[in-house]
């Protein structure tokens, strides 16, 4: 009877560990991409944040740091969002594009739009809450890494470039020693 309570206290301690791995691993699952680009904000209204979203099947948000040239945009060349934080990006029907952010304490904006299964209110408050800077710190640390990874490549290259230049060097060495030699 013991040992039966002792192996039943057993499967319940193992299953309450299993779940706390599924909520953990749950927790850890993407649920929304930033794309260091535009969404529907894209002279075809289809920017790499739509392509990215369609593609991968995740909800995506473009964000963009220039705006780009957008037929039919309202008040393109007097977008005054320095005063403003937020101001709405309206096409000539009257659609909303997107928004110009201005997170934090910085003046220069970052350009929202949606990707893709996301409403343009939830991808700017999204954003909003990244922002320790001004990029969202996911797409901030993308671009570190992706910056570091590259450096050690290419110094990485560079010496292997030289030691190829080195053994080349060697090789026309011991031909030219043998030539003369022989």
């Amino acid at each position: 009877m013991m040992m039966m309570m002792m192996m039943m206290m057993m499967m319940m301690m193992m299953m309450m560990m299993m779940m706390m791995m599924m909520m953990m691993m749950m927790m850890m699952m993407t649920l929304v991409l930033l794309v260091d680009g535009c969404g529907l904000l894209h002279p075809r209204s289809c920017g790499s944040a739509c392509q990215v979203g369609v593609t991968s099947g995740y909800p995506c948000v473009g964000v963009a740091k220039n705006l780009l040239v957008v037929d039919g945009l309202v008040h393109r060349d007097r977008l005054d969002v320095r005063r403003a934080l937020q101001v709405p990006l309206v096409a000539g029907g009257g659609r909303v594009l997107g928004v110009a952010l201005c997170p934090g304490t910085t003046r220069k904006p970052l350009y929202i739009s949606t990707g893709h299964r996301l409403s343009l209110a939830t991808a700017v408050e999204l954003v909003r809450r990244c922002c320790l800077h001004r990029i969202p710190e996911p797409i901030r640390q993308a671009d570190l890494r992706s910056r570091d990874w590259l450096r050690v490549r290419a110094a990485a290259a560079v010496a292997g470039a030289a030691a190829e230049a080195e053994a080349e060097a060697s090789r026309a060495e011991a031909a030219a020693a043998a030539a003369v030699g022989g």
